[in-house]
């Protein structure tokens, strides 16, 4: 009997990792609470490339508010704890935000080294007729990974490339993105 294949997501766990399932406040006004279904479709990062297109880089789905501050000013909450708050700019119901943070080596695939993680979520919300948020389009998350800085990330990726094996870390020193698409509920 042939068992199924195994379905890792090692980014995305990343990008939205936070312990807990407790709700995060979301500053501003919050427009609504909403579960997004997030669907990797591309990757500059080679080792995450090959998980998309073996089939093993699994969908995701979080709960988070979107909340406005003012005309230009959005911020979206991930409902557990510990998570960070992404803030951005919106126009109108369309937003973007990101928020940036560090991975612990060994958090990010297959590489040992150091990496930060500045995450962008754009969507754009929909109202019902009494203007009640009920949804989203046109929503995507991009993940842009690079090397850490500090100086047991240097040495990690100074012994990695001379070894080649930095193809499992962000590479270059510009970094790589990985790419989830929302589909509509």
């Amino acid at each position: 009997m042939r068992s199924a294949p195994v379905k890792l997501a090692p980014i995305a766990a990343l990008l939205l990792a936070a312990c807990g399932t407790a709700a995060v406040p979301c500053p501003g006004e919050v427009q609504g609470t909403l579960t997004f279904h997030a669907r990797p479709v591309a990757s500059t990062c080679r080792w995450f490339k090959d998980l998309i297109d073996a089939g093993r880089a699994a969908d995701q789905t979080f709960t988070a508010t979107v909340s406005f501050t003012g005309d230009t000013t959005a911020a979206l909450c991930l409902q557990r704890t510990l998570s960070q708050i992404k803030t951005g700019t919106r126009s109108g119901d369309a937003f973007s935000v990101s928020s940036t943070a560090p991975a612990a080596a060994g958090a990010v695939g297959t590489c040992p080294c150091g990496v930060t993680v500045e995450e962008t979520f754009s969507a754009t919300l929909l109202r019902g007729a009494d203007g009640k948020v009920n949804g989203y389009r046109d929503g995507s998350m991009v993940g842009h990974l690079t090397r850490s800085a500090d100086d047991a990330a240097r040495d990690c990726y100074a012994a990695a490339d001379a070894a080649g094996t930095s193809d499992e870390c962000p590479g270059a020193a510009s970094g790589c993105d990985v790419t989830y698409a929302f589909p509509p509920p």
